[in-house]
């Protein structure tokens, strides 16, 4: 018998409650959002078979500070039915400090983390994230959800094991999102997703995993030659060592639009 996977939303600092706060004007279905209690910590019936969950943590380096996020993470033990997601921004500035701050907080998130989601940051006050950043943040989410719930009708079928395999263990990951409508629709949904705002061309084409999750609508299905046309391309972008999962599944709100979701592991 299947297990039943719980998705569950944790805040860390004044980042994660606006991240948190966004998740629930938007409506993230099948998501619980915590206050500040780790799993372990909440009240739960006994069941015969627990159920595993997937556990996003919601935090910010600049503000939020290794120490705080070090302090939520300690609470967790590495449950193995627990996979744990930190999605946060990567501090801003370059060169030697940043690179040396994110191989630092790469060390505290491994403490209990199975894995990192890293955006870029804009400069904007944390606790004020932009719009952008906020429904970036969503989409993964709600793109990670379905996959976890299997809430789409796969042709071909990503299930959350594969988002593991290329998440765990295998450094930050970064997203990319496209969609379009159209003759060319399936180029330009996957030529906006490898130049989304959120993934920088180095970080696609150093990328060891990539997962590439592709919707359409009911209304025009996807073509055996969009499929070839998106893989290609992504395979080009992110070159021929580069592992690529991919899957297509169907999207009711999509209509006759294609969109391309990518995940993508350094």
């Amino acid at each position: 018998m299947h297990t039943p996977i719980k998705i569950s939303a944790l805040p860390v600092g004044a980042f994660g409650r606006a991240v948190q706060a966004y998740l629930l004007a938007k409506g993230a279905p099948g998501v619980e959002l915590l206050l500040d209690a780790w799993p372990t910590e909440r009240e739960t019936g006994a069941t015969e078979d627990p159920a595993e969950e997937v556990l996003f943590i919601l935090a910010d380096w600049q503000e939020a500070g290794q120490e705080k996020l070090a302090k939520v993470l300690g609470r967790g033990q590495r449950d193995p039915n627990t996979f744990t997601v930190v999605v946060t921004l990567e501090p801003l500035g370059n060169g030697a400090a940043t690179n040396g701050t994110l191989r630092g907080n790469r060390e505290v998130a491994a403490a209990a983390a199975d894995a990192m989601i890293v955006l870029p940051a804009t400069g904007l006050p944390q606790a004020n994230p932009a719009p952008a950043t906020l429904q970036a943040i969503y989409k993964v989410i709600t793109h990670l959800t379905d996959l976890a719930l299997d809430a789409h009708k796969a042709d071909v079928s990503i299930d959350f094991e594969d988002v593991k395999t290329v998440l765990r263990g295998t450094g930050y990951s970064f997203v990319g999102i496209g969609q379009a409508s159209g003759a060319d629709r399936a180029m330009e949904a996957a030529t906006q997703a490898i130049s989304y705002p959120f993934m920088r061309k180095e970080q696609l084409e150093n990328s060891a995993r990539v997962l590439l999750n592709i919707f359409s609508g009911p209304t025009t299905e996807l073509e055996m030659e969009e499929l070839t046309q998106i893989t290609d391309l992504i395979q080009d972008a992110c070159g021929d060592d580069c592992e690529v999962i991919f899957g297509h599944g169907l999207a009711e709100v999509l209509d006759q639009d294609i969109e391309v979701f990518l995940l993508a592991t350094q």
